[in-house]
């Protein structure tokens, strides 16, 4: 087994992915200059949404499930699988036809393709690598994963800042000729790695509540945004807080859902483990918080910083994607220091060192005046880019004591229900 050509493939899938997301929060005016659909409209602002928030969505809605068909089809297969529908749905994107609310919602349902293919490598890939590598040298590997992700983010932010104001399909369409060289390495070294063993048990009910909950309050968030009567924005519409409070019922009901299940999507013991679940809590909120960040940063330069400082509103995705670089590069450089650290230090050492840069870094950032000074700009992303590395390894494989290793889990004893 070549490991090293394993860790290839899985850095090219995670170069692939954070490509993608970089370039499209960058690239999001000119997309809508393109199909012809003022973004800061009710309809522009809704699809603005769902196209961010969609991939995520998807991800974490399909993540268990795919867990389970990996464990049938194999991991390899599976993640094989999702380097194809991940390089189908970016053709689909690019070439998108139509104008108006036509192309946006084909751009919402190429971006849900792209998301179900992202989790096949996401979900895969990590658990890939832990069969493959023994645990000293998993540190260093999930190092280089970090890597491949913040080097993708720095080409994402250049090269979707170069496309979109080309044209912004390019966007797109640059991560064909990179998918199909992935789903042919990954056919060749990756396909046939950790083997399924046959049919399994999908947790529907769990999976029903999981999307729904999620569904509902991500609705309810939409119809917050939008203006309801003389407001701007929509908390006073009862219809907001109906969804998010049904979202809310339904995601409690998960628990007791879980509990009676023969194959939980959650293992709800998992949780009385402190590491592991202040690992999870941690990570929620800090990848929520960056996530807002980028977003909120890419629109405050493309709207008022840059184009107050003379740069004409075709070239500001070009330059906010420069401007934001120094977060990406730091966060590269500090993902493999955060995986030789892993080994010596331990996990909640590094993540919370991680976690309090970039904390410091947001409260900086809020302490901006809106004529801030770049050098002092850049150089607060960095140190939360270089909190977001240390971060990440230990959180890529929360703490687990009880859990056995990747290669040695098989499905428990599956009844007759929900059989795939």
């Amino acid at each position: 087994m070549d490991r090293k050509a394993i860790l290839i493939n899985s850095v090219m899938g995670s170069l692939m992915a954070s490509m993608t997301m970089s370039a499209l929060v960058i690239a999001l005016p000119a997309i809508f200059r393109g199909v012809g659909v003022d973004p800061l409209s009710p309809e522009g602002f809704t699809a603005m949404f769902w196209l961010i928030l969609v991939y995520p969505f998807v991800v974490a809605i399909s993540v268990a499930i795919i867990g389970r068909i990996s464990d049938m089809w194999g991991k390899g297969r599976a993640f094989t699988v999702g380097a194809v529908l991940f390089t189908i749905a970016s053709l689909l994107l690019g070439i998108t036809p139509g104008k108006g609310s036509v192309a946006l919602y084909q751009l919402i349902i190429y971006r849900v393709l792209q998301a179900i293919g992202g989790s096949l490598m996401f979900s895969n890939s990590a658990a890939i690598i832990a069969d493959v590598f023994p645990p000293s040298e998993r540190g260093f590997a999930q190092g280089i994963i970090g890597i491949s992700f913040g080097a993708g983010s720095i080409l994402g932010l250049l090269i979707g800042g170069v496309l979109a104001v080309v044209d912004w399909r390019w966007v797109f369409l640059v991560n064909v000729p990179i998918g199909a060289i992935n789903v042919l390495w990954a056919y060749r070294v990756v396909y046939n790695v950790s083997p399924g063993v046959g049919r399994v048990v999908v947790d529907v009910p769990g999976v029903a509540a999981l999307a729904s909950s999620l569904f509902l309050i991500l609705l309810g968030l939409v119809f917050a945004m939008l203006p309801y009567g003389d407001s701007l924005v929509g908390w006073g519409n009862p219809l907001v807080w109906a969804l998010i409070a049904a979202g809310l019922v339904l995601l409690a009901a998960i628990v007791p859902i879980e509990r009676r299940a023969a194959t939980p999507i959650f293992r709800l013991d998992l949780f009385k483990i402190r590491q592991f679940s202040f690992g999870v809590l941690s990570a929620f909120f800090l990848f929520m918080a960056q996530g807002a960040n980028i977003f909120v940063l890419s629109l405050l330069l493309q709207a008022i910083y840059l184009p107050l400082h003379g740069i004409p509103y075709e070239d500001t995705p070009f330059w906010a994607g420069v401007y934001l670089i120094p977060s990406s590069i730091a966060s590269a450089a500090f993902a493999p220091i955060g995986g030789k650290l892993l080994n010596k230090l331990g996990a909640r050492v590094v993540a919370t060192v991680g976690a309090v840069l970039m904390a410091i870094g947001f409260e900086l950032l809020a302490a901006l005046p809106m004529s801030f000074s770049y050098a002092l700009f850049a150089g607060i992303i960095f140190l939360i880019g270089m909190g977001s590395g240390l971060f990440m390894s230990p959180n890529l494989y929360p703490y687990c004591p009880r859990c056995p290793p990747t290669s040695a889990r098989r499905p428990q004893a599956l009844g007759p229900r929900y059989k795939i």
